[in-house]
Protein backbone atom coordinates (compact mmCIF):
# COMPACT_ATOMS: atom_id res chain seq x y z
CA UNK A 1 0.00 0.00 0.00
CA UNK A 2 2.97 2.48 0.72
CA UNK A 3 4.65 1.63 -2.10
CA UNK A 4 1.20 2.34 -4.10
CA UNK A 5 0.81 6.07 -2.54
CA UNK A 6 4.94 7.00 -3.73
CA UNK A 7 3.25 5.93 -7.38
CA UNK A 8 0.38 7.83 -6.68
CA UNK A 9 2.48 10.85 -5.72
CA UNK A 10 4.85 10.68 -8.48
CA UNK A 11 2.05 10.29 -11.03
CA UNK A 12 -0.01 13.46 -9.62
CA UNK A 13 3.39 15.24 -9.29
CA UNK A 14 3.29 15.37 -5.66
CA UNK A 15 6.23 17.00 -3.79
CA UNK A 16 9.64 15.83 -4.21
CA UNK A 17 10.27 15.34 -0.27
CA UNK A 18 6.77 13.95 0.12
CA UNK A 19 7.89 11.28 -1.80
CA UNK A 20 11.13 10.34 -0.59
CA UNK A 21 9.67 10.13 2.72
CA UNK A 22 7.09 7.44 1.44
CA UNK A 23 9.42 5.68 -0.23
CA UNK A 24 12.34 5.62 2.28
CA UNK A 25 9.49 3.89 4.30
CA UNK A 26 8.62 1.39 1.89
CA UNK A 27 12.35 0.72 1.72
CA UNK A 28 12.75 0.36 5.78
CA UNK A 29 9.80 -2.10 5.84
CA UNK A 30 11.14 -4.13 2.33
CA UNK A 31 14.85 -4.29 4.80
CA UNK A 32 13.54 -5.51 7.62
CA UNK A 33 11.22 -7.81 6.53
CA UNK A 34 13.98 -9.38 4.96
CA UNK A 35 16.13 -9.51 8.09
CA UNK A 36 13.05 -10.91 9.53
CA UNK A 37 13.12 -13.97 7.40
CA UNK A 38 16.58 -14.83 7.96
CA UNK A 39 16.33 -14.37 11.71
CA UNK A 40 16.63 -11.39 12.79
CA UNK A 41 15.07 -9.91 15.74
CA UNK A 42 13.16 -6.86 15.33
CA UNK A 43 14.17 -3.80 16.87
CA UNK A 44 13.42 0.19 16.46
CA UNK A 45 15.38 1.25 13.91
CA UNK A 46 15.12 3.69 10.91
CA UNK A 47 18.24 3.74 9.71
CA UNK A 48 18.42 2.69 5.75
CA UNK A 49 22.48 2.19 5.87
CA UNK A 50 22.37 0.01 9.13
CA UNK A 51 19.25 -2.19 8.24
CA UNK A 52 21.44 -2.48 4.82
CA UNK A 53 24.79 -3.41 6.58
CA UNK A 54 22.82 -6.08 8.77
CA UNK A 55 21.71 -7.65 5.38
CA UNK A 56 25.24 -7.49 4.38
CA UNK A 57 26.44 -9.10 7.41
CA UNK A 58 23.88 -11.50 7.68
CA UNK A 59 24.49 -12.83 3.76
CA UNK A 60 20.60 -12.36 2.91
CA UNK A 61 20.58 -13.20 -0.88
CA UNK A 62 18.80 -9.64 -2.00
CA UNK A 63 22.21 -8.25 -1.47
CA UNK A 64 24.53 -9.37 -4.91
CA UNK A 65 27.51 -10.63 -3.83
CA UNK A 66 31.09 -8.79 -4.35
Amino acid sequence: MDLSVVQLGVQHEVGFLTCRSKLAEVLEKVLKAELIRIGWELEKTHELDRLLDTLVERGSDLVPAV
